[in-house]
């Protein structure tokens, strides 16, 4: 171990900058495969709280985006805990998803793929919620204690096939579903061609 961390201390610093992006880079990739990124996290009205109930080092990084760039550059003077911050989101994000992932089996194969924008959303609520939990505990203000009984009650829903996440047509893409069948037409190919 000690070597290997003597040898690293060898590499050039525009390698450990190489290093760094590539792993941020690998990071990224694997909460791609989750129910919401980052993005859908940062995108979301409470940043700012998720970042502060993250920030056990007093940092005062405003955004995951600073946190993210903190996190890929070893010479930043927040670096390592920066690297904590996004360590603690990717658990309570993996921690949320797999409470999907519970309610989703025996209904539906998981993980979800692809991954409806209703599920990202529930996603974004459940980390949101064991984020804050985390710093404020009993003191969460009620709002941010519904985020996780509302989030279940949709799970409980979707399990019960009283909410529809799948099979879902994608309107954006070009793909339109209709209960009409070609015997419904009121204009038939003869009565057309009549004309």
């Amino acid at each position: 171990m000690g070597s290997f961390s003597h040898n690293f201390n060898l590499i050039p610093t525009t390698m450990k900058h190489l290093f760094n992006l590539v792993l941020v880079l690998i990071l990224t990739a694997f909460s791609a495969m989750a129910y919401h990124t980052n993005t859908d996290l940062a995108n979301s009205s409470d940043e700012r709280l998720i970042v502060q109930s993250v920030d056990d080092e007093r940092t005062n990084l405003p955004t995951i985006k600073a946190v993210e760039a903190a996190a890929a550059d070893d010479q930043h003077e927040h670096y390592e805990a920066a690297q904590k911050m996004l360590s603690i989101i990717e658990s309570k994000r993996d921690d949320s998803d797999e409470m999907i992932n519970t309610y989703m089996r025996g209904t539906h194969p998981v993980p979800l793929n692809p991954v409806p924008a209703y599920i990202t959303d529930i996603s974004v609520d459940l980390t949101k919620h064991k984020i804050i939990k985390r710093r404020m505990g009993a003191d969460m203000d009620k709002n941010y204690r519904l985020l996780e009984s509302d989030a279940i009650s949709k799970l409980e829903k979707i399990q019960q096939g009283k909410i529809k996440v799948s099979d879902s047509p994608d309107v954006g893409a070009g793909h339109i579903k209709t209960n009409k069948k070609k015997s419904d037409k009121i204009w038939t190919d003869d009565l057309l061609g009549r004309y």
